[in-house]
């Protein structure tokens, strides 16, 4: 999911009746807080109740699996920072030269290259 399809998906969740929602098997409904009615199944087979589930737990599921991804996302960020920092006193020199050690650098660097997309040095 790119950035512009979770930012449509967030307006969808604003734009949406407060949650949490809950389904009621009996008649087919989906009910907000204060028993407000959200929606209602009009195709009622069995496999419809399985729908309902679905809308229901998508109304609090979605927005948290959004909050999960922004925040993966940033940890990412963060260990690419760290990663790039870790790499830094050695960038530009030679593997064999780098201080008189072979101190990993340059693997974190073909790594994070390699994350990148990009090639590495």
């Amino acid at each position: 999911m790119n950035i512009d399809e979770r930012k449509t998906a967030r307006a969808v969740c604003e734009a949406a009746t407060e949650g949490p929602w809950e389904t009621n098997s009996h008649n087919w409904s989906i009910w907000g807080p204060k028993s407000r009615e959200v929606a209602r199944i009009v195709n009622i087979n069995p496999s419809a109740l399985g729908d309902s589930d679905f809308i229901a737990h998508a109304r609090t599921g979605l927005p948290a699996a959004l909050d999960e991804i922004d925040r993966l996302e940033g940890e990412c960020e963060r260990l690419r920072a760290a990663i790039h920092t870790r790499v830094d006193p050695c960038e530009g020199w030679d593997k064999d030269e780098c201080f008189g050690i072979d101190c990993g650098n340059h693997q974190l660097c073909a790594a994070l290259a390699a994350l990148e997309g990009r090639d590495s040095e």
